[in-house]
Order: structure tokens, then C-alpha cells, then sequence
């Protein structure tokens, strides 16, 4: 992965939220932006590079993160049932 570029950063009491774009490098397609998510506050700081390739679809997770004022240590879990949700919805519409 290559540095992350800041989209936005939203800010709730103590905890500060982002979104960035990096860089996957991809044998197949070269480089693929991908986009994620930061929850930091003063002592701890969660981070998850590479959840979608769809700005849309990831600015729609990180609204609903910081309205939910989503602690750190809780974003692997919200980002995997988003996955899995999106997943999900993809393969029922494929049938």
C-alpha cells in the first residue's frame, strides 16, 4: 500500500474519524484505489485500509461510523458485518 490521501475528517468529543484513499497493488489490474476508515482519539487508534474500491459505498459506512460516534476498538467488527451485508445483497441479486 502506498500513503494514505485524506478524503475527510470529521470530529466528536474526543475521537477524531477519517477517511483516505491509498493505493492495492494488484498483479491482475495494477493500482486500484481503495478507500478506508480511521477512528484515533489521545491513547488509541483503529485503522482499516482497503474496504472497498467504491468511494460511495465507503463514504456511506463512515457517515454512519461518526454518526454512530463508533469507538476504535468496534471498527473491525462494523466493517466486517458491512462486508458481509454487501456481500450478501450482491449474490441475492445475482440469483
Amino acid at each position: 500500500m502506498s500513503n494514505n490521501i485524506k478524503l475527510m475528517q470529521l470530529i466528536s468529543g474526543a475521537y477524531t474519524y477519517s477517511m483516505f484513499k491509498t493505493n492495492f497493488k494488484s498483479e491482475d489490474y495494477g493500482e486500484i484505489p481503495v478507500y478506508g476508515i480511521e477512528i484515533c482519539n489521545d491513547t488509541e487508534c483503529s485503522s482499516i485500509e482497503d474496504i472497498s474500491d467504491s468511494a460511495q459505498e465507503v463514504t456511506e459506512l463512515f457517515k454512519l461510523i461518526y454518526e454512530l460516534e463508533l469507538f476504535p476498538e468496534h471498527l473491525a467488527d462494523v466493517v466486517e458485518d458491512f462486508l458481509a451485508d454487501r456481500n450478501l445483497i450482491t449474490d441475492s441479486s445475482m440469483s
